[in-house]
Parts: structure tokens; C-alpha cells; sequence
């Protein structure tokens, strides 16, 4: 429906709780039977596909779904919109932002995706995937494959075709609830509106003869700024005797759809027109400031396209979302569909490479090593789809390859610190095989692919890229590619445990960022240096080298690599035999890391943490450290790096040796149970305040004996269907009874279940307890 509100990805998952689905959508009009036979469905099936027309409702339909039924899933409900997805090969990709996993690993990502996937009780929800079917059918099929307790809920005008799909075809609204809908969509244009007898067949035949199509009636609706309802039946009807756009091949209610925007566009200005199609070369949201640069000119002022702006929103052609600042808009897919289609007509490529220089400018005016790096990932992070489009034009376009390996090259950190290696890489990789010669563009190019590489933990990619980027860079006299070229092989060397190796080529690179002025290069390369020395056994000269990064990160307001100098000298300090200052060092990295949202840093601040408390003998907090930051790397996915497994085992070995196994392993599972927030409150040892907290006065459970009994099972780790087993019941009851106990304790997950029953034994009833035993 128009006025749908898009999810806010800006939150971190324990703010917006376990799933991604937008909570603020516009109130939601009937569907009751549509709703009951979806979920009927659902429940004996783990794959479930809403088909229909565009425009049908079938997005809403599956957001209302999924809300209803989310308590029933405790690791997550997410979806990944698929809509302003073109390329095939970003599928995957765009399940690891929905499930707001980052991607470190080389592995072919449907794997990862699967392993991550594999022990959770999740709903995904793919939205808008007609033109990905096979991709998201060879994704949905190898999921369900490898993950038992996975559900996946698709919207789409057609199936996926894949065995054990169950296909509901989503029907437009009967007369009742489209005139309910009518109505509702038109007080938020006329406040005051309401169905009357005056007005009440008019309504009703404007309902028929836009045949219950939601978009189609909010379209309709929104003209009633400045039409009766009478005057809009009419118009409607004249103007559909008179439109033949469309295939003529097309199913009756989809020309039905279309003439529908035919007819709302027609009611335009010419120049309101003009500004819908070339708005149609973005993807996703987009501000006000991009849309004056991309469509402004040729017969547009630009101090017109504000006041355009609010007519296309007014007319619910543009969808506004206020909870951004500044202010984003989008286009449902259908709109959009609509104006590209018009945009070709009058020849619009010339909007596609305005478009692509807006979002190259961006991200070159970018100031990825300062003070407000942070807001600039994160801007970046909000115009993903706008600078996939950018990328594509480039390695579509005739003569564009140049200028998109230096766009997939100027992204390189934020590749990085968004967990986005994969797709980085993927995009450098098509433009260096595309043909062009030796530049600058391309030495800077490989060493981009050949550091991405090398952060995934793939060795030999990496260390061909960046001999080729050092070899290219010096016969060119690019001496700051080449600086970052000799960097990163230092790195691969790094990995590889070769110390000696790694450090020379470090310290010659850490020569060449200064000759060049590059104080971005110098603050990373002093970094790496000194965790090669902390592994020399070198503790005083790494402390002196991080604190002249520590110097220059102040010097900028930097705070990624601040935080890894504050890491590293929490390692350093701690081998140079002072456990409690170090401690503190760890303790200031990690929050910074939790500031910055840095999954790659936290585990590895969690996991120096571990070795420091078993070195003070805290065994048992140093094994759930272990724990956390095992259960962080996996959900990255990413190994421990070499170099540091000698540290881990030893932590490991003690804890064990001084824990015993039972308790080491119980310690040690502890900590694997926890979430990325649970984690960082322990590590950061944050007393937790909350309704299920220890200072709460127990009395009486609020739970029923059965109630009681699922929620004693499932605090000893068994899932809805073994307590099914267990208790003879079925699993639907089960899940029922957990949906009962989350709601009456005001938690959100299993593991807080568990907790309250541990908490509260005494106010379990006896009966309960023994039945289970």
C-alpha cells in the first residue's frame, strides 16, 4: 500500500529487538480471512509464497504475518526487501544486512548464511522477488535444506517453483473493506471525510471500478484535495474508456492497476511528470539534496523541486519518512515501474550518469580518517542501494569502468567497517577485469581487493593483488598506493605468522605513509607493527608505536583505529606484566567498539579480556569470556586470526585445568548462550536493569501448571518440538505456551525464560517441577 512506512535499519539489533519488521505502518484494513488461512498454512508448512498482481497488498499482507506471529519465533523475525535489489549475485548479500550479520568470510556466502542459520527457530521474509527467482529459490531451497527449524514467508508474482512451497494468491479487497480503506486513506487528505448517504454509492461504484486494488484506491484517494468523489468516479471512468497503456496481455485488474497510475500521472503538471521519471533513477530512499543535483535542469528549476517534491507526496506518487534527518522519500515498485518506463520513452540515460556523479562526489568528499567517519559509514550505509546503482552504470555503461574502480576502490574502509568484504571485493573484481590498462585507478584498485582479501582470511588472493598493486604502483612512481600496497603484504606475512618477514615490510611501508604525507596510512601501519612486536615479545617498543597512532587518531577525532590502538595496548600492557591497566585499556576499547558498531573488534577486545582475567585467576569469567567472544566470531562469521591462538589455547588450557571440565564447559557454554548485547554487559560488567531482575519481588508464578512445565523444560535447553515429546502435547500447543510465558513475564527470548525459572524456583509449583524431572 502507499503509505507503508520502510523498516528503520539504523538501530542496532538489541534496540530494535529481535527482527527487523517496521512496527509503524499505516493501520491496516481488514484481511481478516486472508490473515487466518495464511497462518493455517503456515503452520504446516516452512515455506509459504504470497502471490498476485502489483499493487495487491501482498507486502503489507506479509508484514501484518510476520508481526503476528514473531513471538513464536525466538531467534528473529527478518526481512530483506528485495525491490531495488537488480543483480542476482546480491541476494545473499541483502539477507546479511536484513539479518544484520556482517560479511568477513571468503566462504561462498549461502553456506555461511546456512551454518549461521542452522540452529535457529527464525522467519525470514523475502519481499518483492519476481525478478530474482532463481536466486532466491536456490537460496530459499539451500536453507531449508540445512536449517530444521527455519521458516521463510515470500512475497511475489509468481512462486519459486521449489519443492515444498505452498503458493497463497492474494485477492483484491471485497467492497466492504476497499471502501473502508477508501475511507480511511481519505481523512488523511481531507480531515473530517466520511462515507455518508450522499456519498456512499458513488464511493462504492469508484471501489468497483478500481476493482479492490489497494494502491489503486489509495491513489484514488489521494486526489480528493481537489476532487469530489463524484467528480473522481467520473473522471476515472472517462479516462479509462480512453487508456490503452500497458500489454494488452496483461491480466484485467493489473491494466486495471496501471491505468489507475496512467490516470494519476495524466493529472500532473507537466513538469510534476517530468520530476516522477527522473526520480525513478534512484533505488531505494533518497534525500532532498540529491534529488535537486540528479533531476534538477532541462525545463526543472531548482528552486521549483521542493514545492514539486510535496505535490508528488501529497499525491502518493513519493513516500515520505520523517523518522530520518533530514528527511528521505522512496517510491513503491510499481510507481517506480511506471516513470522508468516513461523516463525511457523520453530518452533519460543522461539522469543515470547525474545519478552515478552524485554518489561518486559523496563518497569522494568523504573524510573516512576524521571526526565524523562514523556519520559518514553510516550515511553510506543508508545510500547502499543508491551506490550499487551507481557501481552498475559503471560496469554497464560504455567507457565507465575507470570511474567505478575508483568508486569500489574510495569505499574501501567502508567495505570494512560495515562487513561488506564479499561484495566489495566483487565489484573491484569485474572492474579489473574489465580490460583497462595500467593507471593509477587500478594500482590503487588491487591493493583495495588484495587488503579486503586479506581481512577475509584469503592468503593467496591477497598476496597476489598486492604484489601486482606494489609492482604496478612502483613503475607508475604512485608512491601512496604503493606504501599501502607494501602495508598489506606486511599483513599477509602478519598472518602467516612469519613476524620477521611482516615487520620489515611494515616498517618500510610505515617509511613511505610518512614521505608521502599519508597520516591515514601511518596511523594503521604503526598499529600493525606493534601487535608484530607484542608477538616479538617487544611489549615497550609496541607501546611506543601505538601511542604515536594514538596521537595522530586525537589529532583527527578519529575513532576506528583509536580503538584498535586502545586494544592493542591493552595486549601490549598486559605482556609487559600490568593485568590491571591493561584491563582498563580493554574495558575503554570495547566501549568505543560498541560506539562504533564494530563486530570485527568487539571478540577480539572480548577475547584479550579472557586472557587477562585468567592471568588475575578469575578462571570462570575468563571461560565465558572465551565464550563471548567464540559466539561473536561465529556470528561474524570469522576465525581467531593465527597469530593469536597461542594466547587462546593457554587461557583455554588454564581455565580448564583450574575449572575442571564440568565446570569449565558450563562457563564456557555461558557465555556462548549470550547475545552481542548480553556479551558486551558482561564484558563490560554493566549490572542489567530490567523487569526480570533480581530486586523483583517473586511471590506467586503468574504462569499455569502447563505453562510452568514448558517453561521448566525449556530453561534446560530443549526446543519446542523435544518439549512437545516430552510432554505429549502438540508442537503447536508448545509454541502457543511459550508465547503465553513471554507475554506474561514481559520478556523477549528463551534464554531470559531460562533465567526466571532458575530465579524463581521456589514460585514454580512443585507439581510442575516433578512431572519434568
Amino acid at each position: 500500500m502507499v503509505a507503508r512506512r520502510r523498516p528503520d535499519m539504523r538501530a542496532s539489533r538489541s534496540e530494535r529487538g529481535l527482527h527487523n519488521v517496521p512496527a509503524g505502518i499505516t493501520s491496516f484494513v481488514g484481511r481478516r480471512q486472508e490473515l487466518a488461512e495464511i497462518k493455517h498454512l503456515f503452520s504446516g508448512s516452512r515455506l509459504l509464497t504470497l502471490t498476485g498482481m502489483g499493487g495487491v497488498g501482498k507486502t503489507r499482507l506479509a508484514l501484518r504475518v510476520a508481526i503476528d506471529i514473531q513471538r513464536a519465533f525466538p531467534d528473529g523475525v527478518w526481512l530483506a526487501e528485495l525491490a531495488a535489489l537488480n543483480d542476482p549475485a546480491l541476494v545473499t548479500h541483502a539477507m546479511f544486512d536484513a539479518l544484520d550479520l556482517r560479511d568477513q568470510s571468503a566462504r561462498w556466502l549461502v553456506a555461511t548464511l546456512a551454518e549461521y542459520l542452522a540452529p535457529k527457530r527464525a522467519l525470514i521474509v523475502l519481499d518483492n522477488v519476481e525478478h530474482l527467482l532463481d536466486a532466491c529459490a536456490v537460496l530459499a531451497d539451500a536453507l531449508l535444506r540445512s536449517c530444521p527449524e527455519l521458516r521463510i514467508l515470500v512475497t511475489s508474482r509468481r512462486p519459486l517453483g521449489i519443492s515444498g512451497e505452498v503458493s497463497f494468491t492474494v485477492p483484491p479487497l471485497p467492497r466492504s473493506e476497499a471502501v473502508r480503506l477508501f475511507a480511511e486513506r481519505a481523512v488523511s487528505v481531507v480531515p473530517g471525510f466520511a462515507v455518508t448517504a450522499e456519498n456512499e454509492t458513488a464511493v462504492g461504484q469508484l471501489c468497483k471500478q478500481l476493482e479492490g486494488i489497494p494502491l489503486a484506491i489509495e491513489l484514488a484517494a489521494a486526489r480528493l484535495n481537489v476532487l469530489s468523489v463524484e467528480q473522481l468516479l467520473v473522471r476515472l471512468q472517462d479516462r479509462f474508456r480512453l487508456l490503452t497503456t500497458g500489454s494488452r496481455t496483461a491480466l484485467p485488474r493489473q491494466q486495471t492497476l496501471w491505468r489507475t497510475i496512467e490516470w494519476s500521472y495524466g493529472l500532473l503538471s507537466l513538469a510534476d511528470q517530468m520530476l516522477w521519471q527522473r526520480l525513478t533513477v534512484f533505488s531505494g530512499s533518497f534525500d532532498l539534496e540529491a534529488i535537486e543535483y540528479v533531476c534538477a535542469g532541462e525545463h526543472l528549476p531548482p528552486e521549483a523541486v521542493l514545492d514539486q517534491v510535496g505535490r508528488l507526496v501529497d499525491q502518493s506518487i513519493l513516500v515520505r519518512d520523517a523518522t530520518r534527518n533530514p528527511v528521505r522519500y522512496s517510491m513503491l515498485e510499481s510507481i517506480r515501474q511506471f516513470g522508468r518506463e516513461k523516463l525511457h520513452e523520453s530518452g533519460g540515460a543522461d539522469f543515470r550518469r547525474r545519478h552515478r556523479d552524485y554518489y561518486r562526489q559523496l563518497v569522494m568528499a568523504m573524510q573516512p580518517f576524521g571526526a565524523s567517519q562514523v556519520q559518514w559509514f553510516d550515511r553510506l550505509s543508508l545510500e547502499h542501494s543508491n551506490l550499487r546503482t551507481a557501481l552498475d552504470y559503471c560496469l554497464t555503461e560504455a567507457g565507465q569502468a575507470g570511474a567505478g574502480m575508483e568508486l569500489a576502490s574510495a569505499l574501501w574502509l567502508y567495505w570494512e567497517t560495515r562487513g561488506r568484504l564479499s561484495e566489495g571485493r566483487r565489484w573491484i573484481d569485474q572492474f579489473l577485469s574489465s580490460g583497462s590498462g595500467p593507471s593509477a585507478v587500478r594500482a590503487r584498485a588491487l591493493w583495495t581487493a588484495g587488503y579486503l582479501a586479506v581481512v577475509q582470511g584469503d592468503v593467496p588472493s591477497a598476496r597476489a593483488l598486492l604484489q601486482e598493486g606494489r609492482d604496478l604502483s612502483m613503475a607508475l612512481s604512485e608512491d601512496r598506493s604503493a606504501a599501502f600496497s607494501i602495508h598489506f603484504l606486511g599483513r599477509v606475512l602478519l598472518f602467516q605468522e612469519n613476524l620477521g618477514g611482516s615487520a620489515a615490510l611494515t616498517e618500510h611501508a610505515i617509511v613511505l605513509h610518512r614521505q608521502a604525507g599519508d597520516e591515514t596510512g601511518l596511523g594503521f601501519a604503526l598499529v600493525q607493527l606493534a601487535i608484530t612486536r607484542c608477538f616479538q615479545r617487544r611489549a615497550a617498543d609496541a607501546i611506543r608505536l601505538l601511542e604515536e597512532s594514538a596521537d595522530i587518531s586525537n589529532r583527527h577525532g578519529e575513532r576506528w583505529n583509536l580503538s584498535y590502538v586502545l586494544w592493542a595496548l591493552g595486549f601490549a600492557t598486559w605482556l609487559a606484566g600490568r593485568a590491571d591497566d591493561a584491563a582498563e585499556l580493554e574495558l575503554r576499547a570495547l566501549r568505543l567498539k560498541r560506539d562504533i558498531d564494530d563486530r570485527v573488534g568487539i571478540p577480539l577486545c572480548i577475547e584479550a579480556m579472557a586472557w587477562i582475567a585468567g592471568s588475575a585467576g578469575k578462571q570462570d569469567r575468563a571461560a565465558a569470556l572465551l565464550g563471548c567472544a567464540r559466539s561473536a566470531l561465529q556470528a561474524i562469521p570469522s576465525p581467531l586470526p593465527n597469530p593469536f591462538r597461542t594466547y587462546h589455547d593457554g587461557c583455554e588450557a588454564q581455565a580448564r585445568a583450574r575449572l575442571g571440565e564440568m565446570a569449565f564447559s558450563a562457563a564456557l557454554g555461558k557465555g556462548e548462550s549470550m547475545s552481542l548485547q548480553e556479551a558486551l554487559r558482561f564484558a563490560l560488567e554493566e549490572k542489567v536493569i530490567g523487569p526480570a531482575a533480581e530486586t523483583q519481588p517473586r511471590g506467586p508464578s503468574p504462569l499455569s501448571r502447563r505453562e510452568a512445565e514448558t517453561a521448566s523444560l525449556v530453561a534446560q535447553g530443549l526446543s519446542n518440538r523435544a518439549v512437545a515429546a516430552k510432554l505429549m502435547i502438540s508442537e503447536r500447543t508448545v509454541d502457543s505456551h511459550v508465547l503465553n510465558i513471554l507475554n506474561k513475564l514481559g520478556i523477549q527470548s528463551r534464554t531470559e525464560i531460562a533465567s526466571w525459572v532458575i530465579r524463581h524456583q521456589d514460585s514454580v509449583p512443585a507439581s510442575a517441577l516433578s512431572r519434568i524431572r
